[in-house]
């Protein structure tokens, strides 16, 4: 669902700006700390109501002012057009959808699915298994029905549970809500496992094209030894959990393992390599998306070139424009960036928080 237009005022250091946008390819050419990712960051904040940069939100309010606003318009192959806009001061936020109040952030993710590729994207193997956590329920999320309500029974158990371990209640009352959480657990660790079935044809299928790493292979873990089951994973682990006063086995410390000859990728791989390869990853999961949802998602590249040498970008950005996704890229130099003939194209200059076309 691409978006046609997008207006900001006082986000971070954009006091306004109103841009036609193209359904395919977007280019924002700036010197650093021009605000090329500050503009990147409110289209991931319309679809994911979160920054990539920050958890003090207040931070992106533009100094010396009281609010942002960010609206959008996006184009719905059912529906037609439909605006999202979002509102974000001191006594909180108001969110939108079609004129509507967003009562749950899930609509948004589901009406602009975003990912995202950035200097911070290595986390998914260099980083711990929450970011990898991350990854995977994005892509399960948005093909997979049921994923959401059973991750919300799922999370409404696990927290219960953890509020029983830390005040030490009786056992009783933390064995109560074992039935719940493992039922939750069981749906939700079977949706993974089915996704990343389907998913790794596509990472490979992307690996060939990108990066040349035979070696490579996935271990999913699912967050307890299966071959116990949660419920007596939980209750040989009580003890334990008492003590430290959380959950220790359940989908919550699941991770999805990229390892290459045996080993973690990561151990092996060159910066460029971890690009490729988490590049290969997003289009994996944006291609499944579409296969079985026939819709595209947004992609948000913030410095392309970096770490990467004019073949690969152009093998990433053919890969990227053949998913028939709207891009958003970011570079210092418009000379770095291959040409896209034939491709419905705008760039746009930022100078100091101020955007222009270039025509």
């Amino acid at each position: 669902m691409p978006l046609t237009r997008l207006s900001l005022s006082h986000f971070r250091n954009i006091t306004a700006a109103d841009l036609e946008l193209s359904p395919r390819f977007n280019l924002i050419v700036g010197a650093n700390g021009s605000g090329k990712t500050s503009l990147l960051e409110a289209i991931f904040y319309l679809g994911r109501v979160r920054s990539f940069r920050t958890r003090k939100l207040d931070q992106l309010i533009q100094s010396g002012e009281g609010r942002f606003r960010l609206i959008a318009r996006l184009t719905d192959p059912d529906t037609g057009e439909r605006t999202l806009g979002i509102e974000r001061g001191p006594d909180g936020q108001t969110l939108r959808l079609g004129g509507q109040p967003v009562r749950q952030l899930a609509e948004l993710a589901r009406a602009l699915p975003i990912q995202l590729l950035n200097p911070d994207s290595h986390l998914i193997l260099e980083g711990g298994p929450r970011y990898r956590r991350r990854f995977l329920d994005w892509g399960v999320f948005h093909v997979e029905p049921g994923f959401y309500s059973a991750w919300q029974r799922y999370a409404k158990a696990l927290k219960q549970r953890n509020a029983a371990l830390r005040t030490r209640r009786n056992r009783r009352d933390i064995v109560a809500w074992t039935p719940a959480l493992v039922q939750a657990a069981e749906v939700l660790h079977s949706l993974r496992r089915e996704y990343i079935t389907e998913l790794l044809p596509y990472v490979r299928s992307n690996l060939t094209a990108l990066v040349d790493l035979p070696g490579l292979d996935f271990r999913y873990q699912p967050g307890w030894p299966e071959e116990v089951g949660l419920a007596a994973a939980l209750d040989a682990r009580l003890d334990s959990d008492l003590r430290r006063g959380f959950t220790q086995a359940g989908p919550h410390r699941a991770d999805l393992l990229p390892l290459l000859d045996g080993v973690p990728a990561i151990e092996r791989v060159s910066r460029g390599q971890q690009k490729q390869l988490v590049t290969a990853l997003l289009l994996a999961q944006a291609e499944l998306m579409m296969e079985k949802n026939r819709q595209p998602c947004l992609f948000l590249i913030d410095d392309l070139p970096a770490e990467l040498d004019t073949g690969h970008r152009q093998r990433v950005l053919e890969r990227l424009l053949a998913l028939q996704s709207q891009l958003y890229v970011t570079t210092t130099d418009a000379d770095a960036i291959p040409s896209t003939p034939g491709v419905q194209a705008r760039m746009f200059h930022v100078e100091q928080g101020r955007l222009s076309e270039i025509r």
